[in-house]
């Protein structure tokens, strides 16, 4: 998704939220500038930062999913830290983990890894 789609999104559930980029701004800890430049596609978000957004706003990260399209938000070259990548998932990966964090018995979600794995390792022997 560009970043022009995921500033408009920002950009709708803010203001559905009855929130002004001020409000925002605060909530994540960057200027409201930085927030419009969001908005508005001028700024790539970081990972960390699309988190903060998210939660500041209380929506699912589904919600900046496409069929088709890889979810693709920049790190800031100049400050990458271990854990943070590109993200990089498509519908069907993100269908999965969202059924996956479904699944409240901590058993059967060792099994399904386990199986995956198994899956896995058949593959890569062929």
């Amino acid at each position: 998704m560009e970043l022009n789609k995921i500033g408009q999104k920002i950009k709708i559930f803010r203001k559905q939220r009855q929130l002004s980029q001020m409000e925002l701004a605060e909530r994540i800890n960057v200027s409201f500038q930085q927030v419009q430049k969001y908005e508005n596609g001028k700024s790539q978000i970081t990972l960390r930062r699309l988190v903060a957004i998210i939660r500041a706003l209380n929506i699912p990260i589904t919600e900046f999913l496409e069929e088709e399209t890889l979810l693709k938000i920049s790190e800031d070259s100049g400050s990458y830290t271990p854990g943070e990548i590109l993200l990089r998932i498509s519908k069907e990966e993100a269908a999965f983990l969202k059924q996956y964090r479904k699944i409240r018995s901590k058993k059967a979600r060792d099994h399904i890894l386990k199986f995956l794995k198994v899956i896995t390792e058949i593959e890569a022997g062929e």
